[in-house]
């Protein structure tokens, strides 16, 4: 499963986040956004961002991007359950930061063009 998110109108260039370490790192910050928002960054479900929910998602990223930026190079990131067991992924750091800094230039165009940031889920 995967959550794509874009710009709205749609535009050429997005970010496809997969239901992997990447994710499950972004995921409190995500469920911090949907407390307020009522919207989701979730691989299983549709999300939308107007102008009013913009400022929240992008305070949520660049915490993310503080975070990621004192790790060491490579950090195991908790990305379920099997049974009692935890399952981990490794997570790069300059891949999270990387991706994270996508998506605050996607949410960063859309408060400049007064657009929507909308997410996909599949």
């Amino acid at each position: 499963m995967a959550v794509s998110v874009s710009l709205d109108p749609s535009s050429d260039s997005g970010v496809c986040l997969e239901d992997d370490g990447y994710y499950w790192f972004l995921y409190p910050y995500f469920e911090r956004v949907s407390a307020v928002t009522g919207q989701m960054v979730d691989p299983y479900g549709d999300a939308v961002f107007t102008t009013d929910d913009l400022t929240t998602l992008m305070r949520e990223l660049e915490g993310a991007s503080a975070e990621a930026g004192v790790w060491g190079e490579d950090r195991d990131v908790r990305v379920g359950w099997r049974g009692e067991q935890q399952v981990f992924e490794k997570v790069s750091k300059d891949r999270l930061r990387g991706l994270i800094g996508e998506l605050i230039a996607i949410v960063t165009a859309a408060r400049e063009t007064s657009a929507r940031v909308v997410c996909v889920g599949d």
